[in-house]
């Protein structure tokens, strides 16, 4: 299945509102990086856009109001930042460091 990568940014979450984000991406069964409070990556079938992960979201009730920023990225990805080792392990599957 051909997959591509979504970045969901908040610009103020509130903790009940990340645990819904990432309980509504983990529910879909795609993978996600969420090491930074209001910032997610998932990866998802190639179908869905920016727009239609909104929609999922909006649904599962883990947006309403909030100002958020959803974008496509493309792969492989470049990475590279300050953060635990264990925050890049899933990141080097679909990119690389530098």
């Amino acid at each position: 299945m051909s997959t591509k990568i979504i970045a969901i940014s908040l610009n103020t979450g509130t903790p009940a509102l990340r645990n819904a984000i990432t309980t509504a991406i983990n529910g879909a069964g795609w993978p996600v990086w969420h090491w930074q409070d209001d910032f997610w990556l998932t990866q998802v079938p190639s179908e869905h856009t920016p727009k239609t992960i909104h929609e999922f979201l909006e649904a599962k009730k883990a947006v309403q109001q909030e100002s958020i920023f959803l974008f496509e990225v493309g792969t492989p990805i470049a990475f590279w930042g300050r953060e635990p080792e264990a925050a890049w392990e899933w990141l080097q599957h679909i990119g690389k460091p530098g």
